[in-house]
């Protein structure tokens, strides 16, 4: 698994284990989001797939989340920095994949929160309810600890990206 961080897994609808997850291309030298078949050991990747999502040399990128949602397709969380030149402003967007296979997806519009969060992480999603966490931007040590935050919601603001 070389080159190859920030690991997330989810068991899709066939129940199959697949891994998210962000790798560095060495010709490009950009970090991308990627999918693969994950071993049950989870020592080993096949059948890795590309997601299309990539930083191109943004600084502020990464960290993949990916949750199922109730009808069996997988939504990836990642961070982006629109403005490289301003601290912390990152943003958490979105993708939600076309089938229940969580290989190939869409990039959702808008982004899921502004203001300087990074590594969002959903923890339990049901129809109807879901809790995510996330942690506030580096970027404002020392002058501000960095913290974690809740969100907690209804299963719309998964939802509401693709509607």
């Amino acid at each position: 698994m070389d080159r190859a961080a920030d690991f997330t897994v989810i068991t899709n609808a066939a129940g199959e284990r697949r891994a998210f997850y962000v790798e560095l291309n060495p010709q490009t030298n950009f970090k991308e989001i990627f999918s693969a078949d994950i071993s049950d050991d989870g020592l080993s990747l096949s059948n890795r797939v590309a997601t299309g999502f990539s930083d191109q040399g943004a600084l502020a990128w990464g960290v993949p989340d990916a949750v199922r949602l109730p009808d069996g397709r997988v939504r990836l969380y990642w961070v982006e920095d629109p403005n490289q030149a301003v601290q912390a402003d990152e943003i958490i967007v979105s993708a939600t994949s076309t089938d229940a296979s969580g290989t190939s997806f869409l990039r959702d519009s808008g982004s899921r929160t502004t203001g300087g969060y990074v590594d969002f992480e959903v923890l339990k999603a049901e129809a109807g309810d879901w809790l995510a966490v996330m942690s506030s931007s580096p970027e404002t040590i020392p002058s501000r600890s960095q913290g974690i935050c809740r969100h907690l919601e209804r299963w719309t603001f998964l939802e509401r990206a693709n509607q």
